[in-house]
């Protein structure tokens, strides 16, 4: 009962804050927007997901990873700025040019570019079953468009992290299919993508069109890899670094900008295990058997 009852705070909680995402989220394709689920906005869905992982984690045989990640990623949004939100101050300014001002100037003037970088921070729980090659992965980061932004995702990936020998280190290799809901994607895209920084500034005090790049979400074939080591006891604490990719699969009929991105980050992630330990041990919990 105290899962129906959490889910319903929860529920309630996240309409508050995300009304609009609510109304607008749509997930995978149209044909699944009839079901009830899809009525729930990517919030509600990100934070019921982690309780209910969390809640699974605690069966014998899951196994939950949550974490801190901080690092950087360039973003290649590929945009056609000809067709975006930035022709009518491209039209304003050239009014002002009697002798004539081209896009071509425009696009110098601005440094307008197709991809540029920025940081990123957040958190994120892997559910892992036993020791197979699979794992789902819930992220709540800063978004590759803007750092001011929220971004969440969903990876169903297969892979998993490889000890080498004794030592406590390991290597990750994964790959999967990732659902990103990117708050950040829009018109911080278009701000950002300004390469001069006194007029980037400028700009983003005014320019704030809701959705100009179309829709937030994405489909995504993501990949990571990196080396990492355990520490603790039982293993239970894990440092590394990653890098990962994410390459945006959308329909180009449905949003001709992309998300692809790649970076690189820093992380520590706690294993939780409730109680079981990770491995089985003849000698635990003493060398009587006691």
């Amino acid at each position: 009962m105290y899962i129906f009852a959490l889910s319903s705070v929860i529920i309630r909680v996240s309409r508050y804050f995300d009304e609009n995402a609510a109304r607008n989220f749509n997930f995978f394709t149209t044909s699944l927007s009839t079901l009830p689920i899809m009525k729930l906005s990517g919030f509600t869905i990100f934070v019921f997901s982690f309780f209910f992982i969390g809640n699974l984690s605690a069966q014998r045989n899951f196994h939950l990873q949550v974490g801190m990640n901080m690092g950087a990623s360039r973003l290649y949004h590929n945009t056609n700025f000809q067709t975006s939100k930035l022709i009518p101050l491209y039209k304003t300014i050239e009014i002002t040019h009697k002798d004539g001002y081209s896009w071509e100037q425009f696009e110098e003037d601005f440094g307008l570019r197709q991809a540029y970088n920025q940081p990123r921070f957040g958190f994120s729980g892997t559910l892992s079953y036993r020791n197979w090659p699979v794992c789902v992965i819930g992220e709540l980061m800063s978004s590759p468009s803007s750092y001011t932004k929220t971004a969440y995702s969903v990876t169903v990936a297969l892979g998993k992290n490889f000890d080498l020998g004794d030592s406590g280190f390991y290597v990750t290799g994964l790959g999967g299919y990732q659902f990103v809901k990117d708050l950040g994607f829009g018109s911080e895209t278009l701000v950002n993508s300004i390469g001069d920084d006194e007029l980037r500034g400028l700009v983003s005090e005014y320019f704030a069109p809701e959705k100009p790049l179309g829709n937030q979400s994405a489909q995504m074939f993501t990949i990571k890899a990196g080396i990492g080591k355990m520490y603790g006891m039982d293993d239970q604490l894990s440092v590394g670094l990653e890098s990962f990719g994410a390459l945006d699969l959308t329909d180009r009929n449905v949003r001709q900008a992309r998300m692809t991105n790649i970076g690189i980050q820093a992380y520590a992630r706690f294993q939780l295990d409730f109680g079981l330990r990770r491995y089985d041990d003849r000698f635990y919990p003493s060398p009587n058997g006691k």
